[in-house]
């Protein structure tokens, strides 16, 4: 029985079949099931295979992930509680069903809580920065997910203790903004490959009114992404 690093076994009935299976996380983020195809007090492993869904392997959004079978919805089967490098707690459901031996997951889906405080992630790299041009001070951060959001100040200038709205990804092209380290931009090699570092200045660098992003990462090149919106979008 071998994954990749960290593997936090959960030894579960995951199939139905009455004994006791093997799931496990990794250092990086997917899940590996070994079935057990001896009875509950001989066990004997079969060969581990990926969770999938809808035929791509089941994967977390960060790394280093840690799950926990438990029957979380009490519909009679084991879901997974799963928690990720920066903090955040996901809902891996069981579907009710397994298909060619593989017992049938849904993606995750992270728990939201109401906070007192500010949060992005591990490692966030907050700047203050009127972003939305409305007067006040919000917070533009990047994270060790590679992730770069705009946090807005619901408050108004000059407030002593503002509120806060929550973080919001930034986009470009059309997609979520995030940089990753991939199998070799990290010099700790491709057990790093989710993580970013992203860091961030804000500044009008072309001059036309509008703020744009330099940004740093763990790639170690500074990148400037144009701001090609207005300031409310």
């Amino acid at each position: 029985v071998d994954v990749y690093g960290r593997p936090s076994p959960n030894f579960a009935d995951f199939d139905g079949d009455g004994d006791l299976d093997l799931l496990c996380g990794e250092f990086v983020d997917s899940f590996t099931y070994f079935e057990n195809i001896g009875t509950r007090k001989a066990p004997r492993y079969a060969s581990g295979r990926k969770l999938r869904h809808k035929g791509q392997v089941l994967i977390m959004d960060l790394e280093m992930i840690m799950p926990s079978a438990v029957d979380w919805d009490g519909d009679g089967d084991f879901d997974l509680i799963v928690g990720d490098e920066d903090g955040r707690v996901a809902f891996v459901e069981h579907a009710g069903e397994v298909k060619d031996g593989l017992p049938q997951f849904l993606p995750p889906v992270y728990f939201q809580q109401e906070a007192d405080e500010v949060k992005f992630g591990a490692l966030s790299t907050p700047v203050g920065f009127d972003w939305d041009g409305d007067g006040d001070e919000d917070i533009i951060c990047g994270n060790t997910a590679g992730y770069i959001s705009f946090i807005e100040n619901l408050s108004g200038p000059r407030v002593e203790k503002p509120k806060w709205n929550a973080p919001k990804f930034l986009q470009a092209g059309g997609k979520t903004l995030r940089i990753m380290a991939g199998d070799n931009g990290s010099i700790q090699g491709p057990c790093e490959r989710k993580w970013g570092y992203t860091t961030q200045t804000v500044a009008d660098w072309d001059h036309d009114g509008l703020p744009d992003l330099i940004v740093n990462s763990i790639l170690g090149k500074v990148v400037w992404y144009r701001n090609v919106g207005t300031r409310k979008t």
